[in-house]
């Protein structure tokens, strides 16, 4: 079986509050899952991170999926390597999540805000959560 899933994350450095996303699709198109996670104390990158790493932790052991993901840096990261110090810890966890669950894993960049169904989806979804957050009505 490959799933498809998307994923975007968001942070409000002002207010320290920010958070995550992801829908998972199968084969033939349907959501088996989507979810959204409020996060603070952390980044606009690391949000990124975390949701890629909570869609491959719900994944079934030993699949293939294809994550699409408008962020630049985590499609760097993923995709190398090379040791990075920034974020290590996050970048770390994703490599074990991916080797615990046996997945083989290809991560693509899409442009953000440009009308994909699934990538607005994410983005809708931080957004609701970082706007609960916040000690102001957007």
């Amino acid at each position: 079986m490959k799933y498809t899933i998307y994923t975007d994350g968001g942070y409000y450095l002002r207010y320290d509050v920010g958070a995550f996303a992801y829908v998972i699709l199968d084969e033939e198109g349907k959501v088996v899952a989507c979810s959204s996670s409020k996060i603070q104390n952390e980044t606009s990158n690391r949000a990124e991170l975390l949701a890629i790493i909570y869609a491959i932790a719900q994944l079934p052991i030993g699949v293939d999926a294809i994550i699409y993901t408008d962020s630049r840096y985590c499609t760097l990261v993923c995709n190398s390597t090379k040791q990075y110090t920034l974020n290590a810890d996050l970048i770390e966890l994703y490599h074990n999540v991916v080797n615990a669950q046996r997945a083989n894993i290809t991560i693509k960049k899409i442009k953000g805000h440009s009308g994909n169904k699934w990538n607005e989806k994410c983005d809708e979804m931080c957004t609701r959560n970082i706007n609960e957050q916040l000690p102001f009505k957007r």
